[in-house]
Protein backbone atom coordinates (compact mmCIF):
# COMPACT_ATOMS: atom_id res chain seq x y z
CA UNK A 1 0.00 0.00 0.00
CA UNK A 2 2.91 2.61 1.04
CA UNK A 3 4.37 1.73 -2.07
CA UNK A 4 1.36 2.60 -4.31
CA UNK A 5 0.70 5.82 -2.54
CA UNK A 6 4.58 6.68 -3.22
CA UNK A 7 3.86 5.48 -6.90
CA UNK A 8 0.20 7.87 -7.06
CA UNK A 9 2.52 11.14 -4.82
CA UNK A 10 5.54 10.78 -7.29
CA UNK A 11 3.03 10.99 -10.57
CA UNK A 12 1.05 13.84 -8.54
CA UNK A 13 4.35 16.13 -8.30
CA UNK A 14 5.63 15.04 -11.79
CA UNK A 15 1.88 16.52 -13.15
CA UNK A 16 1.70 19.57 -11.18
CA UNK A 17 4.92 20.93 -12.18
CA UNK A 18 4.52 20.12 -16.07
CA UNK A 19 2.63 21.52 -18.56
CA UNK A 20 1.68 20.70 -21.87
CA UNK A 21 1.49 23.22 -24.81
CA UNK A 22 -0.03 22.48 -28.14
CA UNK A 23 1.18 24.64 -31.32
CA UNK A 24 2.44 24.64 -34.99
CA UNK A 25 5.44 25.30 -36.78
CA UNK A 26 5.99 26.73 -40.04
CA UNK A 27 8.79 25.49 -41.98
CA UNK A 28 9.08 28.17 -44.93
CA UNK A 29 10.98 26.51 -48.19
CA UNK A 30 11.99 29.25 -50.81
CA UNK A 31 11.91 27.65 -54.23
CA UNK A 32 13.73 29.04 -57.21
CA UNK A 33 10.95 29.07 -59.57
CA UNK A 34 7.90 31.74 -59.83
CA UNK A 35 4.65 30.05 -59.50
CA UNK A 36 2.14 28.90 -62.03
CA UNK A 37 -0.71 30.54 -59.83
CA UNK A 38 -1.72 32.07 -56.48
CA UNK A 39 -3.17 28.87 -54.22
CA UNK A 40 -1.86 26.61 -52.00
CA UNK A 41 -0.98 22.55 -52.57
CA UNK A 42 -0.93 20.10 -50.32
CA UNK A 43 1.04 17.05 -50.85
CA UNK A 44 3.45 14.50 -48.73
CA UNK A 45 6.65 15.81 -48.86
CA UNK A 46 7.80 12.06 -50.48
CA UNK A 47 4.38 11.90 -52.75
CA UNK A 48 2.50 9.31 -50.44
CA UNK A 49 -0.77 9.10 -50.42
CA UNK A 50 -3.09 11.43 -48.30
CA UNK A 51 -5.80 10.41 -46.01
CA UNK A 52 -8.95 10.25 -48.30
CA UNK A 53 -10.48 12.48 -46.23
CA UNK A 54 -8.49 15.39 -46.72
CA UNK A 55 -10.51 16.00 -49.88
CA UNK A 56 -13.64 16.58 -48.55
CA UNK A 57 -12.02 18.61 -45.53
CA UNK A 58 -10.33 20.84 -47.78
CA UNK A 59 -13.60 21.21 -50.41
CA UNK A 60 -15.50 21.72 -46.99
CA UNK A 61 -13.73 24.78 -45.98
CA UNK A 62 -12.88 25.95 -49.32
CA UNK A 63 -14.71 25.08 -51.57
CA UNK A 64 -17.10 28.35 -51.63
CA UNK A 65 -13.85 30.94 -51.29
CA UNK A 66 -11.49 28.57 -54.12
CA UNK A 67 -11.88 26.07 -56.48
CA UNK A 68 -10.18 23.11 -55.21
CA UNK A 69 -8.96 20.40 -57.84
CA UNK A 70 -7.92 16.77 -56.22
CA UNK A 71 -6.04 14.73 -58.45
CA UNK A 72 -5.09 10.95 -57.96
CA UNK A 73 -2.61 8.34 -58.71
CA UNK A 74 -3.64 5.09 -59.50
CA UNK A 75 0.82 3.46 -59.38
CA UNK A 76 2.00 0.30 -58.62
CA UNK A 77 1.56 -0.55 -54.43
CA UNK A 78 5.65 -1.93 -54.95
CA UNK A 79 7.64 1.31 -55.31
CA UNK A 80 10.27 -1.15 -57.14
CA UNK A 81 8.19 -2.93 -59.66
CA UNK A 82 6.37 -0.25 -62.70
CA UNK A 83 2.54 -1.62 -63.19
CA UNK A 84 0.88 -2.22 -66.27
CA UNK A 85 -2.44 -1.29 -66.73
CA UNK A 86 -4.40 -2.70 -70.11
CA UNK A 87 -6.07 0.20 -72.15
CA UNK A 88 -8.14 -1.06 -74.51
CA UNK A 89 -10.76 -0.15 -77.38
CA UNK A 90 -13.90 -0.87 -76.79
CA UNK A 91 -15.16 -1.96 -80.72
CA UNK A 92 -12.28 -3.91 -81.17
CA UNK A 93 -10.28 -5.93 -78.34
CA UNK A 94 -7.88 -6.67 -80.33
CA UNK A 95 -6.30 -3.07 -79.97
CA UNK A 96 -4.60 -2.12 -76.70
CA UNK A 97 -2.01 0.02 -75.10
CA UNK A 98 -0.41 -1.03 -71.61
CA UNK A 99 0.57 2.00 -69.48
CA UNK A 100 2.30 2.18 -66.17
CA UNK A 101 0.22 4.66 -63.98
CA UNK A 102 -2.78 6.95 -64.36
CA UNK A 103 -3.95 10.27 -63.13
CA UNK A 104 -7.32 11.40 -61.80
CA UNK A 105 -8.17 14.88 -62.53
CA UNK A 106 -11.59 16.99 -62.07
CA UNK A 107 -13.16 19.78 -64.17
CA UNK A 108 -11.53 22.35 -61.77
CA UNK A 109 -8.26 21.47 -62.85
CA UNK A 110 -9.08 23.67 -66.18
CA UNK A 111 -9.17 27.00 -63.73
CA UNK A 112 -5.84 26.15 -61.51
CA UNK A 113 -2.94 24.75 -64.56
CA UNK A 114 -2.85 25.66 -67.88
CA UNK A 115 -3.80 21.83 -68.97
CA UNK A 116 -6.18 23.25 -71.99
CA UNK A 117 -2.49 23.76 -73.59
CA UNK A 118 -2.04 20.56 -73.42
CA UNK A 119 -4.63 19.61 -75.38
CA UNK A 120 -4.25 18.52 -79.36
CA UNK A 121 -7.74 17.53 -80.04
CA UNK A 122 -11.51 17.73 -77.69
CA UNK A 123 -11.82 19.14 -74.81
CA UNK A 124 -11.23 19.05 -71.43
CA UNK A 125 -13.67 17.43 -68.94
CA UNK A 126 -16.29 19.93 -67.64
CA UNK A 127 -18.87 19.58 -64.29
CA UNK A 128 -21.46 15.99 -65.12
CA UNK A 129 -18.78 14.37 -67.20
CA UNK A 130 -18.71 10.83 -65.85
CA UNK A 131 -16.50 7.93 -67.08
CA UNK A 132 -14.62 10.17 -69.60
CA UNK A 133 -10.62 10.14 -69.77
CA UNK A 134 -8.36 12.07 -72.00
CA UNK A 135 -5.72 10.04 -73.68
CA UNK A 136 -1.90 10.63 -74.29
CA UNK A 137 -1.18 11.15 -77.63
CA UNK A 138 0.82 7.73 -77.97
CA UNK A 139 -1.73 5.62 -76.60
CA UNK A 140 -4.43 7.23 -78.89
CA UNK A 141 -2.31 6.19 -81.86
CA UNK A 142 -1.48 2.69 -80.67
CA UNK A 143 -5.04 2.09 -80.06
CA UNK A 144 -6.11 3.81 -83.43
CA UNK A 145 -8.20 6.77 -82.19
CA UNK A 146 -8.12 9.79 -84.00
CA UNK A 147 -9.75 13.49 -83.49
CA UNK A 148 -12.31 12.97 -85.55
CA UNK A 149 -13.04 9.61 -83.00
CA UNK A 150 -13.49 11.85 -79.76
CA UNK A 151 -16.75 11.90 -78.11
CA UNK A 152 -17.95 8.15 -79.99
CA UNK A 153 -14.89 6.53 -79.18
CA UNK A 154 -14.72 4.10 -75.92
CA UNK A 155 -11.91 2.27 -74.06
CA UNK A 156 -12.55 0.19 -70.88
CA UNK A 157 -9.67 0.14 -68.50
CA UNK A 158 -10.57 -2.57 -65.38
CA UNK A 159 -13.53 -3.72 -67.72
CA UNK A 160 -14.81 0.05 -67.25
CA UNK A 161 -16.27 2.29 -70.27
CA UNK A 162 -15.02 5.62 -70.27
CA UNK A 163 -15.44 7.75 -73.47
CA UNK A 164 -13.00 9.19 -74.95
CA UNK A 165 -12.90 13.40 -74.92
CA UNK A 166 -9.49 14.38 -75.66
CA UNK A 167 -6.15 13.49 -77.03
CA UNK A 168 -3.15 15.01 -74.77
CA UNK A 169 0.47 16.36 -76.25
CA UNK A 170 2.56 14.28 -73.78
CA UNK A 171 5.22 16.52 -73.73
CA UNK A 172 3.65 19.62 -72.73
CA UNK A 173 2.08 17.61 -69.86
CA UNK A 174 5.33 16.24 -68.61
CA UNK A 175 6.83 20.15 -69.06
CA UNK A 176 3.56 21.63 -66.58
CA UNK A 177 5.15 22.35 -63.26
CA UNK A 178 2.86 23.06 -59.69
CA UNK A 179 3.85 25.39 -57.25
CA UNK A 180 6.94 22.78 -55.96
CA UNK A 181 8.08 22.39 -59.23
CA UNK A 182 7.30 19.15 -60.12
CA UNK A 183 5.08 17.61 -63.15
CA UNK A 184 1.62 17.13 -61.97
CA UNK A 185 2.16 13.57 -63.61
CA UNK A 186 2.35 10.20 -61.48
CA UNK A 187 5.62 9.37 -60.41
CA UNK A 188 7.73 6.60 -61.32
CA UNK A 189 9.68 5.67 -58.27
CA UNK A 190 11.08 2.71 -60.04
CA UNK A 191 13.05 5.39 -62.20
CA UNK A 192 14.57 6.66 -58.82
CA UNK A 193 18.06 6.06 -57.79
CA UNK A 194 18.88 3.55 -55.19
CA UNK A 195 19.11 5.50 -52.02
CA UNK A 196 16.24 7.75 -52.85
CA UNK A 197 14.23 5.11 -53.07
CA UNK A 198 15.20 3.33 -49.78
CA UNK A 199 14.86 6.92 -48.01
CA UNK A 200 11.01 7.11 -49.72
CA UNK A 201 10.11 3.57 -48.09
CA UNK A 202 11.51 4.38 -44.58
CA UNK A 203 9.33 7.30 -44.88
CA UNK A 204 6.44 5.86 -45.61
CA UNK A 205 7.34 2.45 -43.21
CA UNK A 206 7.77 5.95 -40.57
CA UNK A 207 3.84 6.86 -41.29
CA UNK A 208 2.38 3.21 -41.07
CA UNK A 209 3.58 3.63 -37.65
CA UNK A 210 2.85 7.17 -36.73
CA UNK A 211 -0.02 7.84 -38.57
CA UNK A 212 1.63 10.62 -40.42
CA UNK A 213 4.94 11.64 -41.34
CA UNK A 214 7.52 14.25 -40.06
CA UNK A 215 7.56 17.95 -41.37
CA UNK A 216 10.58 18.82 -40.29
CA UNK A 217 12.29 17.30 -44.06
CA UNK A 218 12.45 19.18 -47.35
CA UNK A 219 10.02 18.63 -50.42
CA UNK A 220 11.56 15.57 -51.81
CA UNK A 221 12.13 15.79 -55.61
CA UNK A 222 11.91 12.59 -57.97
CA UNK A 223 13.02 14.27 -61.10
Amino acid sequence: ALTAITIVLLTFTVLSFSSVRSYIRYNEILLPHPPPYQGVMLRDRAWLSLEEPTTYIVRNEFGTKAKVAPRAWYISSDLQKELMIDVVRADDPTKRFSVNCILGVTPEEEHIMPVSEALLAGRWMKPGDKQVALLPESVAAGLGIGPEDLGAATVTVFGAPYRVIGIIDEARMRNMTDLDGEPMTPVNYAMMRPEILRQIQEMAQQREQLGTSSAQALLEEYT
